[in-house]
C-alpha cells in the first residue's frame, strides 16, 4: 500500500496546495520526509504566498530576505498557542497611570515621563519621551498651570499622538503631535471640545474627531479635522460624517486609516429606537487622506452590507465590539463584530462573531479613462426620500410615486406585511422610515458562534470579562476573565486567558469515498455560492494558568504566576488590549499607579531575564513543586543564573526606586535627519536636532522589575 510519504514531490504538493493550511502544518507532522519537503525553502514559499500572504510573519520574512519556512512555523506556533491558551511568556512589564498597546508597540504614562517599549524587538531599552520637557517646546507653555489629565490616541510607526484634557469642561484641551524617530513635535494645537475625541494617523496625514451638537436638530455628530504632517498645513473642517450615527468608538462605530484612505463603519441606523423596523445595515464611508473633498467621498450601499434581521433575537449590546481588519489571505478589508445574541428564542445568550467585506460601489470610468483608485471612488449616494420603506431604489416599495392612491398605498403596507410576517407593517406609514431587506446567506466561514456552556463548565458575566477580542487567523475567541475559583473573601481577583477556537472539518465524502460535486439551486439550476457546504467543528473551552485544586492549593509554580498575573498592592480595575499577538492589561485602583501584563503567544517575541518555567510545573501538588524547583536549578546553572535577582520581591519597591537606578543611554537610532532630502515638518512647531531635550533612552523598566515566566523551552 502507498503512504503519503512515498508519493512523489508533484502528487504532495496536489494534496498541500487544497488543504486548508493549518491542515498543511499537520500533514508535515505525519513523517520526517513530509515535514522536510513542506518546510522546504520553495513549499513553505509556495504555501505562504498563497495561505498567508498579507501575515505579519511572512510579509517580515519577505522584507528582511529570512527564511519562509520560519516564517511558517512562527505562524503556525502562535496559532496554536492562541488556540490552546498556552502562551509563550507572561512578565510585568512595566507600572504606570495610564497605557496604550497596538501592533506591538506599548506606551505608558509613568512618573511624568511616556515610556514606549517596542516589544516585539526583544527590547533591553525603552524611548523616554519627558511630558514637562515636551510640553515647554509646544505652544501649551503659555498654560502649563493649567489643571488636567493627559492620554494616549494612537501610534504608528513612530509617530504619536496624544491629548491634554483640562479639568474645566469648558476649557478643551491640547492635541499634540510627535515622530520619536526624528525626533520631531508635528503637531500642537488647541481644540474647542474633547468630547470622544480621537486621532487616526499615518506617517503623512492625521485627522481627529470629536462628537459635538450640530446647529441644525441639536443632536451630537462627528466631525472631523485633517492636517498635513509634513507641510504643517489643516486640512480645513468636514462634515463627512453627519449623517453616519453611532457614538461608542469600537462598540457602535470604528475609524482606521488604512492604505492611504479614511474608513468610517458604523452598525447604527437611527438616533431612534424604532417600533417598527425589521432590518439593520452596517454604514461605511472612505475618502484619501490626501484629498477630503466631497467629491472624493465614498459610501456604502445598504444592499452590499447587510448585518442582520432584528427577528433574529434581542442583543446585548455591552458585549457588542466592532472593529476593521484586513484578512491576510485576501487582503479584503473586513468588518469583524462579536456580538452576544439570544437567537431563535432562546434562554441563553451566545457570542458570535459576524466577518462582512467592506464594498463601496465602483464610479463608473471618466471620459479621459483615468483608472486611479482615487478616479474610481463612488460619487456621494443622494439621501433616502422620506417616504422610503427601504433603501434599495429596484425595490417594490422604493417610491410613493408607484401607488399614487390610497388602494394602492394600503396594498403597498399588505404586501410588505407579507414579506415581514409582521402584521405591525399594516400600520406604518411613510414618516416612520422603517428598513426592510431580505435576510441573505451567511457562509459558515464569515459565523463564528461561541460554543454554548455544557454543565460543569463556567459562564462569565460582562463584568467578569474586562478584555475580550478575537483573533481571525487562528479563528480563537481570547478573553481575560475574574475567575474566583473559592467563595473566599480575602481573594479578590484571580485573572486567567479563556479561548476556544475552531476548524474547519475534511469535506464529507460519500459511501464510494468521493466527494460529492458541489450543490446547485433547484430553481436556477447555478452553482451555490462557494462555501456554503463548509463545516465547523469547535475546540474545546480553555483555561489557563491551571485553577488550584480543590482545597484551593497551587504548585509553587502556580502560585508565583498566580501573583503575577494578580500583583499584591495592584488589585482593582483591570483594562486589557489583544492585538492578534499578546494580551496586555493594567489593574490597579482608579487612581494612581497600575501594574502592566503581558500575556505573550508570539514565539518570536522574547523579553530577557525571565525565569525559565514549563508548563508542566503549573500543576497543582507538591509533585509540581519540586519538579519546578529542579527545573529552576538547571536553567540557572545552564543560563549562569538567568532568573531574576529578586522574584519575590515587591513590585511596589522595585518600582520605586527603578527610575533612580537607571542611566540614560545615548542612541544614534533617533538622531535627526540631515541633509537636503530631510522630511519638512510643521513650521512653528518642529524641533529637531542632537540635543534632543525631551527624548531619551533608558533601560526597560521590565528588567528592573525582574518577574515574568518563560515558557518557550
Amino acid at each position: 500500500m502507498t503512504s503519503l510519504g512515498s508519493l512523489p514531490n508533484e502528487l504532495s504538493w496536489a494534496i498541500a496546495s487544497s488543504l486548508e493550511i493549518e491542515d498543511v502544518i499537520s500533514l508535515s507532522r505525519t513523517s520526517r520526509r513530509l515535514y522536510q519537503y513542506v518546510f522546504s525553502d520553495q513549499v513553505s514559499r509556495a504555501v505562504a504566498q498563497a495561505k498567508i500572504p498579507l501575515s505579519r510573519e511572512f510579509i517580515t520574512a519577505t522584507q528582511s530576505g529570512t527564511s519562509s519556512a520560519q516564517a511558517l512555523r512562527k505562524w503556525a506556533k502562535k496559532t496554536e498557542a492562541l488556540a490552546t491558551a498556552k502562551p509563550y511568556s507572561v512578565a510585568i512589564v512595566g507600572v504606570g497611570q495610564s497605557y496604550m498597546y497596538s501592533k506591538g508597540a506599548l506606551w505608558y504614562m509613568h512618573n511624568g515621563t511616556l515610556r514606549l517599549l517596542e516589544t516585539r524587538q526583544s527590547p533591553t531599552e525603552e524611548l523616554v519621551v519627558d511630558l514637562s520637557s515636551l510640553l515647554r517646546k509646544t505652544a501649551f507653555k503659555a498654560q502649563s498651570k493649567v489643571a488636567g489629565s493627559f492620554s494616549f490616541l494612537h501610534y504608528h510607526e513612530g509617530v504619536l499622538s496624544c491629548l491634554f484634557r483640562c479639568s474645566h469642561p469648558r476649557r478643551g484641551g491640547w492635541l499634540i503631535a510627535v515622530d520619536v524617530n526624528k525626533p520631531a513635535i508635528l503637531l500642537s494645537t488647541e481644540v474647542v471640545s474633547t468630547e470622544k475625541l480621537f486621532a487616526r494617523h499615518d506617517g503623512d496625514y492625521l485627522y481627529y474627531g470629536v462628537h459635538i451638537c450640530n446647529d441644525y436638530d441639536n443632536r451630537k455628530r462627528w466631525v472631523l479635522h485633517g492636517y498635513d504632517l509634513k507641510s504643517g498645513k489643516f486640512l480645513g473642517r468636514n462634515n463627512f460624517l453627519h449623517d453616519l450615527i453611532g457614538a461608542e468608538i469600537g462598540s457602535s462605530i470604528c475609524f482606521e486609516v488604512v492604505d492611504g484612505f479614511f474608513y468610517a463603519v458604523s452598525n447604527q441606523t437611527t438616533y431612534e429606537v424604532e417600533e417598527v423596523d425589521w432590518t439593520s445595515f452596517y454604514h461605511g464611508r472612505r475618502f484619501p487622506l490626501s484629498n477630503p473633498s466631497e467629491k472624493m467621498l465614498e459610501k456604502t450601499e445598504d444592499k452590499c452590507m447587510w448585518r442582520r434581521q432584528h427577528l433574529e433575537g434581542p442583543l446585548d449590546d455591552r458585549w457588542t465590539s466592532l472593529a476593521l481588519a484586513i484578512d491576510e489571505t485576501t487582503g479584503q478589508l473586513t468588518i469583524v463584530e462579536s456580538r452576544k445574541e439570544w437567537l431563535e428564542g432562546r434562554t441563553v445568550g451566545q457570542r458570535t462573531v459576524y466577518k462582512t467585506k467592506v464594498v463601496f460601489p465602483k464610479r463608473p470610468v471618466t471620459e479621459n479613462n483615468n483608472i486611479s483608485h482615487q478616479a474610481n471612488a463612488a460619487p456621494p449616494m443622494p439621501h433616502a426620500s422620506p417616504n422610503t420603506f427601504q433603501p434599495f431604489g429596484n425595490s417594490p416599495f422604493a417610491s410613493t410615486s408607484d401607488y399614487p392612491s390610497s388602494s394602492s398605498e394600503h396594498q403597498r403596507r399588505k404586501d410588505l406585511a407579507a414579506l415581514t410576517q409582521d402584521r405591525l407593517a399594516l400600520t406604518i406609514t411613510a414618516s416612520n422610515k422603517p428598513h426592510f431587506s431580505p435576510s441573505q446567506t451567511r457562509i459558515p466561514r464569515n459565523v463564528h458562534a461561541e460554543p454554548v456552556t455544557q454543565p460543569g463548565q463556567r459562564s462569565f458575566v460582562v463584568t467578569k470579562t474586562p478584555a475580550r477580542g478575537y483573533d481571525m487567523s487562528a479563528s480563537t475567541f481570547v478573553d481575560l476573565v475574574n475567575d474566583i475559583p473559592h467563595a473566599d473573601p480575602g481573594v479578590q481577583q484571580c485573572l486567567r486567558i479563556r479561548t476556544c477556537s475552531r476548524r474547519r472539518k475534511g469535506p464529507a465524502c460519500g459511501a464510494d469515498g468521493i466527494m460529492p460535486l458541489a450543490a446547485r439551486n433547484l430553481e436556477t439550476g447555478e452553482q451555490e455560492e462557494e462555501g456554503l457546504d463548509e463545516e465547523y467543528e469547535d475546540g474545546a473551552v480553555e483555561m489557563w494558568p491551571p485553577a488550584p485544586d480543590a482545597e484551593g492549593s497551587y504548585s509553587e509554580a502556580g502560585r508565583e504566576l498566580h501573583a503575577l498575573m494578580n500583583p499584591l498592592g495592584y488589585t482593582g480595575k483591570v483594562q486589557g488590549a489583544f492585538d492578534g499577538t499578546a494580551l496586555v492589561y493594567s489593574t490597579g485602583g482608579e487612581a494612581g499607579q497600575k501594574a502592566i501584563v503581558m500575556v505573550n503567544f508570539d514565539p518570536a517575541l522574547h523579553l530577557h531575564g525571565l525565569k525559565k518555567c514549563s508548563m508542566d510545573d503549573l500543576g497543582s501538588g507538591t509533585a509540581a513543586s519540586r519538579t519546578f524547583r529542579a527545573s529552576t536549578s538547571q536553567s540557572q546553572e545552564a543560563s549562569g543564573g538567568g532568573s531574576p535577582k529578586r522574584p519575590n520581591s515587591s513590585l511596589a519597591a522595585e518600582d520605586t526606586h527603578a527610575l533612580k537606578r537607571t542611566k540614560t543611554i545615548p542612541s544614534p537610532s533617533i538622531s535627526p535627519q540631515a541633509g537636503p532630502h530631510a522630511p519638512a515638518t510643521a513650521p512653528g512647531v518642529a524641533h529637531q536636532g542632537q540635543g534632543c531635550s525631551w527624548l531619551r533612552r533608558e533601560p526597560a523598566n521590565y528588567l528592573s522589575i525582574g518577574r515574568g515566566f518563560d515558557f518557550g523551552l
